[in-house]
């Protein structure tokens, strides 16, 4: 086989515009495609919690439940400062519940009270708690 055997064309205008179309289409799905596995690779792996500024204001919020009056426990948990403690004690002796290295068993108990208490659902909780939605479903 020789090289003078094959026969070059230029390409109509139709047929680049074609060719151009079809690349740019490979290109979009590449791009597409990218994104999803970005996407879906934070979600999996990346740690999601909140930055430091929104940990200080949760911690403000929580010293306030816990240690504030025992109306404002009532309030908003149900249960007075004495029976939450107890509670919360009570479940870290037997085994019952641990704490994870974001949340402690209070913070837990705490949602977990604040939503029975209030009939919430979970992005009022994460809301309040300054949580992510996934934090607070766990607990």
């Amino acid at each position: 086989m020789n090289h003078s055997s094959f026969v070059t064309r230029r390409l109509t205008n139709a047929e680049n515009e074609e060719i151009t179309k079809k690349r740019k289409i490979i290109v979009g799905y590449n791009i597409v495609i990218s994104v999803a596995i970005a996407v879906w690779w934070q979600e999996r792996h990346l740690v999601k919690e909140p930055s430091e500024d929104l940990r200080g204001a949760r911690e403000l919020y929580l010293r306030r439940l816990y240690y504030g009056s025992e109306r404002a426990c009532k309030e908003q948990l149900r249960l007075s400062k004495d029976a939450f403690n107890s509670l919360c004690r009570k479940l870290r002796e037997n085994g019952l519940l641990r704490e994870t290295c974001y949340v402690s068993i209070e913070e837990a108990v705490a949602m977990f009270l604040y939503v029975l208490a209030h009939n919430l659902k979970n992005r009022v909780v994460k809301f309040q708690f300054m949580r992510y939605g996934e934090t607070v479903s766990r607990h």
